[in-house]
């Protein structure tokens, strides 16, 4: 397993360029999400175009190896790596790209819908805060007019705009709030009739759809895209048992490679979240010294809201005395 997890380069061992443990995760997280079985059940349960096909089936529709992290998303960026990338260029240099937002995921998928065979442009997110002060489903929605202005001259050409891709932009939100846990929810362009009762094609207008993933927070065992990921990703839970409900409950061949992913999310959760507890309790140590507590009902004090031992709550009170 060891040449295979090598083999993902230093993604995992991102240490080395100095990443933390936050950005470590990350990358493991959208790592994962990329791997074709798991975005094969995202498709099955996110898209019409999938709805009712198997696994496997779908597997073989993705082309290629989905994109993580490269294609840029602002203007006048995505349309120049792709034509880089058609001529070769874009492996030679990187650089000009540093520094803005990309998807996390895109890659290309066929499937036969209404009798006929189409070709989707679909990008996956990973989103932790389901509120970052904007609207996901409207950041969504520029995702996918990005998608389809890029295509100029790379999927059509000129006034040719029958040549245009349906593209996908699906959130999985890991955090939802409360009312939203659980769910899968779309946004599609739709016809309506003001006056009188025409009608256009439904491939006409049906080129883009934003789709919220919302896990539930806790392993459920339900079988869907939803109890799957919430597996996955579940925090707190071992990797030998994500992969032992993986394999039984949602036939997921756990390789080398997955297994990595998932091992290191899980050390590196454990480790995000040790951080986080290390910093506040030493935030607290700083608040009650301020307030004037004594060193014997500081560690009491610690004692008891973080379930320390005596020890270990004597260690935190002299790591913030002054050296």
């Amino acid at each position: 397993m060891e040449s295979e997890l090598n083999a993902l380069g230093k993604t995992i061992t991102a240490e080395g360029r100095g990443m933390d443990k936050r950005s470590l995760l990350d990358a493991e997280c959208k790592a994962f999400l990329a791997d074709k079985q798991i975005l094969a059940w995202i498709l099955r349960d996110c898209t019409p175009e999938f709805r009712g096909y198997s696994i496997p089936d779908i597997m073989s529709c993705i082309e290629g190896e989905p994109e993580i992290g490269t294609v840029p998303v602002d203007k006048d960026l995505t349309g120049k790596y792709m034509a880089e990338k058609v001529t070769g260029m874009a492996d030679e240099d990187t650089s000009s790209y540093e520094g803005t937002v990309r998807y996390d995921i895109r890659f290309k998928a066929r499937a036969r819908y209404e009798d006929e065979e189409t070709e989707l442009i679909i990008n996956v997110e990973a989103q932790n805060n389901f509120k970052p002060g904007y609207s996901l489903v409207t950041r969504g929605i520029y995702y996918c007019s990005r998608m389809i202005s890029a295509q100029m001259e790379t999927e059509f050409s000129h006034s040719d705009y029958a040549g245009m891709k349906k593209v996908h932009s699906i959130w999985v939100c890991i955090r939802p709030n409360k009312q939203w846990k659980g769910s899968i929810t779309t946004y599609t362009i739709g016809e309506s009739n003001i006056l009188g009762n025409a009608k256009s094609d439904h491939d006409d207008y049906d080129k883009m759809q934003v789709t919220l993933l919302c896990l539930d927070g806790k392993p459920t065992g339900k079988e869907n895209v939803v109890g799957m990921l919430d597996v996955a990703l579940a925090n707190g839970m071992p990797a030998e048992e994500k992969i032992r409900q993986l394999e039984t409950k949602y036939d997921i061949k756990v390789t080398n490679g997955l297994e990595g992913r998932l091992e290191t999310m899980c050390n590196y959760s454990k480790g995000v979240y040790d951080d986080g507890m290390e910093k506040g309790i030493a935030g607290a140590v700083d608040i009650l010294k301020r307030m004037g507590m004594n060193t014997s009902k500081i560690v009491e004090q610690l004692m008891i809201q973080y379930g320390l031992s005596k020890e270990d709550a004597d260690k935190y009170v002299r790591q913030a005395e002054p050296q």
